[in-house]
Formats: structure tokens, C-alpha cells, sequence
């Protein structure tokens, strides 16, 4: 398998890629974690794994800034790990991580505070392949699904910032999954989840938790269904999803998913990866 380091944006109001030429580019990897810090105009990438045969893990972290095309490595975390998660406060400009493995699974909780440096929390479950949002009007961090450090697990894990404490919901009504995707709309504080993988099928379903109320429920919306798919990347201001499929061969596809669940759209995408 070819380990990538190319860069693209995805042009919203033309719905085009570019790529974009960087200085400084990082070690080629994969498994690791991203988040954007629009106050300053930055990406911030966390971890991964550069080897062959899964035998060299990161812990550096790094700034891209994409208006001058320069990375710019900044200081490393604790933990050399790959596959876990990452969610953006943008209140406190603090990268939340959650989780993955080495040569087992984590179940550390650190910030990355832009100014201030690294805190560790209150560790927390061990997950890998799990997903992160961050609920900004109630200072929390959703981790919902993945994988213990034995078995796929359906729990919803939720730390609270004003406590430094978790608590755990197993059995929720969006069921066993990893592998999969979840972004948080702030404006009506629910969490999105699509696809992923059960420990059978690979996954097409989009569900919504509804912070207030604590209810999951199975959303349906207009437009043409994505093709199942795991390992893949959402963002939130329409849900974007572009990734992998089941299987080779993969897609380099880019789907939106308008506010308030409108129909879904499909775009072409970078090349596979």
C-alpha cells in the first residue's frame, strides 16, 4: 500500500480541487488526526504511521499554514500512535486527542492548547478507530463508537471539561461501529454519524444523536445515497464526506450533505487514498 503526502482543498463555491504546494512537508503517513484553527488560519495534524508494516508511529504535530504553503512542526506529544481522535474547541483554540494504538490501545485524553502547549486530562476509555466532536455550548467531547482494546463497541463516551470527568452510555441505538464518520451541528447540537464498519457489513446509514433529549434516531434524507463506506473523512457546514469504499477499488469521491438534511449531492474528488 502507497503512503501519500499530497495536499488538496476542496474549492467550495466552484466544488474543485486543487493541490496545493507546501515547504517543509511531513514524513508520508496515514492514521493520523486533523483539525482547523480558523482564528489562525491553520491546520493542525497529530500522529500516525509512516512504516511499511505499521512499525513506525508519530507523535509530532504539525501547522500548516495554506496561505504561505509552509508546514512548520511544532511540539510532540507523549504518545507515538496512530488511529485515534481528534475534535477542535475553538473557544479555548485546544486540539482534544483521544485514544489509538501502538502496541496497544490507548485511553489517554491531551489538549493541544495553541499558545499554551500540551495538558493531559482525565484518562478515559481505550478506543481506537472511534470518532470526536466537541459540543462547544456545553464544554464536552462525544466519542462514540470504534474499537476496545478487545472488540467493536457501541458505547457513547462523554467527557465533560468542567469536571474532568467521563461517563458512558453502552447500547446505543446506532449500534456496533468503527471505521466510521461523525461531525456535531452546532446549532441544534446534534451529532451526525454515517457509515463505517459492524464486524460484518460495511455501513451506509446516517444517524443523528441529539445532545438535548439524549435520543439517537435514523435520518433519512432526499437525494442519492453514498456508497457504504469506512475509513473515510467528514467535515461540517454541509456534510462532506470523501474516502475510501468497502474495498479496492476505492473512490475518489466527495459527497455533500446540505444543512438541515437536505439531498445529498455528489462531487468528484481528489485521486484515492
Amino acid at each position: 500500500m502507497k503512503t501519500l503526502c499530497m495536499l488538496v482543498s476542496l474549492v467550495i463555491a466552484s466544488a474543485t480541487w486543487e493541490q496545493l504546494v507546501a515547504s517543509n512537508i511531513p514524513v508520508a503517513r496515514r492514521g493520523h488526526v486533523a483539525v482547523w484553527d480558523a482564528v489562525g488560519n491553520q491546520m493542525l495534524v497529530h500522529g500516525g504511521e509512516s512504516g511499511r508494516r505499521r512499525t513506525t508511529r508519530r507523535n509530532e504535530l504539525y501547522s500548516l499554514d495554506p496561505v504561505q504553503g509552509t508546514w512548520t512542526e511544532l511540539s510532540a506529544s507523549g504518545n507515538f500512535v496512530e488511529e485515534h481522535t481528534a475534535a477542535w474547541d475553538a473557544a479555548s483554540r485546544t486540539m482534544y486527542i483521544h485514544g489509538g494504538s501502538s502496541s496497544f490501545v490507548y485511553d489517554d485524553l491531551d489538549g493541544y492548547a495553541v499558545g499554551s502547549g500540551w495538558t493531559a486530562y482525565q484518562d478515559g476509555y481505550a478506543r481506537r478507530f472511534a470518532t470526536a466532536v466537541w459540543n462547544s455550548e456545553d464544554a464536552e467531547l462525544l466519542v462514540y463508537g470504534g474499537w476496545t482494546s478487545s472488540s467493536r463497541t457501541d458505547t457513547l463516551l462523554v467527557y465533560s471539561s468542567g469536571t474532568n470527568s467521563w461517563t458512558s452510555t453502552s447500547g446505543v441505538a446506532a449500534g456496533l461501529r468503527s471505521s466510521h464518520m461523525a461531525v456535531w451541528d452546532s446549532s441544534t447540537k446534534v451529532m451526525l454519524v454515517f457509515g463505517g464498519y459492524d464486524g460484518s457489513n460495511v455501513l451506509s446509514d446516517l444517524w443523528g444523536y441529539a445532545r438535548e433529549g439524549d435520543s439517537w434516531s435514523e435520518l433519512f434524507p432526499s437525494g442519492s445515497l453514498p456508497v457504504r463506506r469506512h475509513s473515510a473523512t467528514a467535515v461540517w457546514g454541509t456534510l462532506m464526506i470523501s474516502a475510501p469504499t468497502t474495498r479496492p477499488p476505492m473512490h475518489g469521491v466527495c459527497w455533500t450533505l446540505l444543512a438541515r438534511l437536505g439531498p445529498g449531492t455528489r462531487r468528484s474528488g481528489p485521486t484515492v487514498r
